[in-house]
């Protein structure tokens, strides 16, 4: 059942365009007024209306027909005022709902939004149109119906699936983007959506192919036969978001580690952008004690960068990583300083008190550089002091 949490990027869309309603002010006015401003010629004046209106709520319930009209304005900020004043109202009207839901096909997504944030404004009495529309032939008027009937219904996610899984192979953009989207908010009772979201991972479209691949990552271990594209998602011909998208879903999956966990460790290497390597790091630490082998054959690589990333891997990891102890020791003796220091960091998250552990940090507050030998100093200090108290 999705949560509140789970949409929060299309809801955070929809209360933008709540703000976008903001008009510049005609004075305190009282509803007929406003409903006579809403026939000027002078477009500041109609946006102010709207505006207005909405602010009078439940009062300006007579204005409903003259808002209804101004959804057919042609400028687009009277339009997305009209409909976020109707769901302010609150009225009744079914008149006035219908054109809501007809606002779901607006060619401007402000007015959209407004319009579904208004009929959510309106609850469960809504479902029954709600349910009509998820077979309009408009895809933005079934897509926007879903979202909103999801709302309002989010203990009912099986009656808005099969309408975004169709929603995938839309033309628009938006629509494929935002259906797999919602799908990834609903989470693993949307996993009969599985071999769609992995069709949309050929998408040609980038914003498309990462809101699939997080919409997998949503659905956890029932995506696991997704593995091998998502794998092929990680290499560097793709763009970071992509390649960070598919890493961190690869974790969230947490299955088959042989066959993935190689290829997010190439994210190591040298690339345009740290935050490759970063997501890398995060998925590899999200995986915990399962990717410490493999980070341990990455320690021997001659890369500097490389080895500063696996060695933060394993030290977030942190009493995880034991068995990289040994190499940690090794690496102590690195050419190059900042390896040291990363090293001294690890064997400090990981813990251990060994007499060889203890032995190497002594030996590294001799260090050529001072903040070497400092940080060798706190770890020794905090071994043998041991864990902190309550």
């Amino acid at each position: 059942m999705p949560t509140p949490a789970c949409l929060s990027i299309f809801l955070s869309r929809l209360l933008i365009a709540s703000c976008l309603v903001i008009a510049p002010s005609v004075g305190a006015r009282d509803t007929a007024t406003l409903i006579d401003l809403l026939q000027s010629e002078n477009v500041e004046m109609r946006r102010a209306a709207t505006n207005q209106l909405g602010e009078h709520g439940p009062d300006a319930v007579a204005a409903q027909p003259q808002l209804i009209t101004a959804l057919g304005d042609e400028d687009v900020q009277v339009r997305a005022n009209a409909a976020w004043a109707l769901g302010k109202i609150q009225g009744q009207s079914d008149l006035a709902a219908h054109a809501l839901i007809a606002a779901f096909a607006d060619a401007d997504w402000t007015v959209r939004h407004n319009a579904s944030l208004s009929i959510i404004w309106r609850g469960p009495s809504m479902l029954p149109m709600l349910d009509e529309s998820l077979v309009a032939p408009n895809p933005l008027v079934r897509l926007y119906a879903a979202y909103a009937r999801l709302q309002i219904a989010p203990q009912d996610p099986a009656r808005v699936i099969p309408t975004l899984t169709a929603l995938l192979s839309a033309e628009q953009t938006e629509v494929r983007h935002t259906s797999a989207q919602i799908l990834g908010g609903i989470g693993p009772a949307a996993a009969a959506t599985i071999p769609q979201l992995i069709t949309l991972l050929e998408d040609n479209i980038p914003v498309v192919r990462q809101q699939a691949i997080m919409a997998l990552g949503a659905m956890g271990k029932a995506a696991r036969r997704a593995i091998p594209q998502l794998i092929a998602l990680v290499g560097p011909d793709q763009t970071s978001a992509t390649r960070i998208a598919a890493a961190t879903t690869l974790a969230a999956i947490n299955l088959d580690f042989e066959q993935w966990i190689p290829a997010v460790l190439t994210m190591f290497q040298p690339n345009r952008s740290e935050s490759v390597q970063a997501g890398a790091v995060a998925a590899l630490v999200n995986v915990g004690a399962p990717a410490v082998p493999y980070l341990i054959d990455v320690l021997g690589e001659a890369d500097v960068g490389v080895l500063l990333f696996a060695t933060q891997a394993l030290t977030q990891i942190g009493k995880a990583s034991a068995l990289a102890t040994p190499r940690l020791i090794a690496q102590l003796h690195h050419d190059n300083w900042q390896i040291r220091l990363a090293t001294i960091e690890a064997l400090g998250a990981i813990g251990q008190d060994s007499e060889s552990v203890m032995q190497a940090l002594q030996s590294a507050k001799e260090d050529s550089e001072e903040v070497v030998q400092l940080s060798a100093t706190l770890a020794l200090e905090r071994l043998t002091k041991g864990p902190a108290g309550p």
